[in-house]
Order: C-alpha cells, then structure tokens, then sequence
C-alpha cells in the first residue's frame, strides 16, 4: 500500500513537470519554473531593431528613388551619346 502511494505520488510528481513542459514548449525535463526574461528580452529587441529598420527604409526611400531617377537619366544620355557615336 505505501509503495501503490509512492507510485502515485512521484508519478504525479513527474507527469506534473513534463506536462507543464509539454504546455509551455519547453524541453521536456528543462525547469518548467524558470523565468521567461531573457526570451522575453530577445523578443523585445527583436521588435525593436524590425521597427527601427523599418522608420529608417521607409525615411530613405524617396531618397533613394529620387537617385536612382537620376542615375537613369545619366545613363540615358550616355547611352544616347554612344548611338550617336557609332552612327557617324
């Protein structure tokens, strides 16, 4: 009767452990009471580095399509001036 006891108790013990594991996705015999902080902390800057990249894309792109006009332009002309060239 008391081994039927200590069965239960440390199955309960254990099948408690992995399966808050399990629902956290977790590794199966990692600490299921460790903090989150560090992953959290990740996450967060994660998120601010991708919003900071996107104020700064979205800052320079009318920058960056305004030189690129204008490098085509230059390069029309060149490529005008070479047609020319060979023509005569």
């Amino acid at each position: 009767m008391k081994l039927l006891l200590l069965v239960f108790v440390l199955g309960f013990g254990l099948g408690g452990w992995l399966g808050m594991n399990l629902g956290q996705g977790n590794d199966l015999f990692s600490n299921p009471f460790a903090s989150k902080a560090m992953v959290d902390n990740a996450k967060a800057s994660g998120s601010k580095l991708l919003q900071q990249g996107k104020d700064t894309v979205q800052e320079k792109a009318p920058l960056l399509l305004e030189q690129g006009k204008d490098a085509l332009q230059d390069g029309k002309a060149v490529v005008k001036e070479k047609v020319q060239e060979l023509q005569q």
